[in-house]
């Protein structure tokens, strides 16, 4: 089995068997899956009760039972619970008065399709808020809202499994939700036309044979790659206005450029629109460029403090949320063995969990031999695997025979390489703000010539600044005709673009700089709370006082 999938959910009539329980060689196949650690669920539009009488076997043969079309959920151990309420039984006994014969479950009513009119017209005379949902000819009506995508995504997050290393086989119309939840959604060769044409892969053979080719295939092996067009990441707009985008799995990407041309705003935006889709990624982050993705939902940031060991502890990866690990406090000496450290915990909780989907390795020049770090055992090169770095020519050179996309820039133009050529583009813009090395100016010490002078118009104040805070503090405590003296020249915006190479906050102070040198020293107060206020906002910490 791959690494990338853990789970298949199974539609149960006309897909796994045609009638009646499974044949044994497609309970064998599925047996033969679940030795391998993948999960397997079970998801129907039948109800519970019902089941078990066509198949007795059913909750030894199966991980998880999703039955009434997603509104009942069935776990080893836990046994079932309904997760909507029940379709009003007022609608039950308006439809039985009416001659329309009726199976309840615990949610749903099941009846046929030939009571559809009859069954809408009770409906909206009772102004009631239920749904007709069609299986070829059988009808089931249900709570708004329910339906097999939900219902499995409350199964898989019983189970700890992310859709995205899920694979769903239907063959009818109640189970559009079904594959559109997972990361591919597969139709039995007997499947309705309308669930065909939706379907990612059409597999060769009907219902039960085509579960087991699927079981057995090599997409679940992971030598076949599919990267469907609704699991697709926006990253900017190409010159003719169209969208440019990048597979959400499966892939490999390079990103890449000189110093200060926008590689970690980039791929900040790249961790953004995979944790909108739900994706879980490890984020290495050597320098601290992308803590500010932690104010985004399902993100965390975790700063990994000097020590020894230098990495955490394994732990089972969350399958949706993304975590930044944070290396700007190590001593730079140690980042390299610390981020070596962490990718060899990528490998193994990709063997043990299928997550994270994907790993981020901004600073890709430390560990020259990453991807070979990434692939450990595993008989086929990793796939999710997104390298940032300003000297690719350090990286080994298998590193790029698995490379399906670069990201080249150079001075904020963007370029897309692939197989078929070269695109440019423009990247979007990010939510999330881009903090450049920000741990590095917090902390560290300057060297002499990279530092901040102050000075009046008499000549050297004394003061300097070999980071943030002695730089804030500075700011806070100089004497207003320092402030005359910076400003018309734009020393301070200079400074923070040239040396902390930070564009965004040099542009905010240039404008304030501005103020200053277009205006008299009454205006200089206002512009050096404003200032002050800049640092702290960009720099997320209080900065608090420099010392001596």
């Amino acid at each position: 089995m791959s690494h990338y999938f853990r789970a298949v959910a199974i539609d149960y009539d006309s897909t796994l068997t045609e009638s009646g329980p499974p044949d044994l060689r497609v309970v064998d196949a599925i047996a033969a899956f679940r030795r391998t650690r993948g999960r397997v669920l079970l998801v129907t539009g039948r109800i519970l009760n019902e089941l078990r009488q066509v198949w007795p076997a059913v909750e030894s043969a199966v991980d998880a039972i999703v039955a009434e079309n997603g509104a009942v959920i069935w776990l080893p151990g836990a046994g079932a619970r309904t997760v909507a309420q029940p379709v009003p039984a007022e609608l039950a006994d308006a439809l039985i008065a009416r001659g329309v014969p009726l199976a309840r479950g615990n949610v749903l009513l099941a009846s046929d399709t030939a009571w559809d009119a009859v069954a809408q017209e009770q409906i909206g005379r009772l102004g009631l808020e239920v749904q007709l949902v069609h299986n070829r000819s059988a009808l089931m009506l249900l709570p708004s809202g329910v339906s097999k995508g939900t219902g499995l995504l409350e199964a898989l997050d019983d189970l700890g499994i992310s859709r995205h290393s899920t694979v769903a086989v239907g063959d009818a119309e109640n189970d559009h939700s079904l594959l559109e939840t997972c990361e591919i959604g597969v139709a039995v060769a007997n499947a309705v036309p309308s669930l065909q044409v939706h379907a990612d892969v059409v597999l060769r053979e009907p219902d039960g044979a085509g579960v087991c080719s699927l079981l057995q295939g090599a997409i679940l092996a992971g030598s076949v790659r599919v990267q469907p067009k609704r699991w697709q990441i926006r990253i900017g707009t190409a010159p003719d206005g169209s969208p440019v985008t990048l597979p959400g799995s499966q892939a490999n990407l390079l990103i890449t450029g000189g110093a200060a041309t926008g590689k970690s705003h980039l791929a900040g935006l790249v961790i953004e629109r995979l944790a909108a889709m739900g994706y879980s990624a490890w984020v290495i982050d050597p320098e601290g460029d992308h803590v500010g993705l932690g104010t985004l939902r399902d993100v965390v940031v975790r700063a990994i403090p000097p020590s020894p060991a230098g990495a955490p502890r394994d732990a089972p990866p969350s399958p949706s949320v993304t975590t930044v690990f944070d290396l700007s406090a190590q001593p730079p000496e140690e980042r390299a063995g610390c981020c070596s450290r962490l990718l060899a915990a990528a490998a193994r909780a990709r063997k043990a969990a299928a997550v994270p989907h994907w790993v981020v390795f901004d600073e890709a020049h430390l560990v020259p031999d990453a991807f070979s770090i990434l692939q450990g055992t595993a008989e086929r090169p990793p796939t999710g695997v997104c390298l940032v770095t300003y000297h690719p020519g350090d990286l080994h050179g298998e590193t790029f025979d698995g490379i399906d996309y670069v990201l080249t820039l150079r001075e904020w133009t963007a370029e897309l390489i692939d197989r078929s050529g070269a695109q440019p583009f423009v990247p979007d813009a990010r939510r999330s703000a881009h903090v450049r090395h920000w741990h590095k100016y917090l902390t560290a010490v300057l060297p002499h010539h990279q530092r901040f002078f102050f000075r009046s118009a008499e000549g050297l104040t004394g003061a300097s600044a070999a980071n943030i805070p002695e730089f804030h503090h500075e700011l806070e405590r100089c004497e207003p005709a320092v402030l005359l003296h910076h400003a018309p020249a734009h020393d301070f915006s200079r400074w923070i673009e040239l040396v902390l190479q930070d564009p965004e906050l040099a542009s905010e102070f240039r404008a304030i700089e501005e103020r200053i040198a277009g205006g008299a020293e009454a205006d200089v107060e206002p512009a050096r709370r404003d200032l002050l206020a800049g640092i702290e906002r960009r720099y997320r910490e209080p900065v608090g006082a420099a010392p001596g």
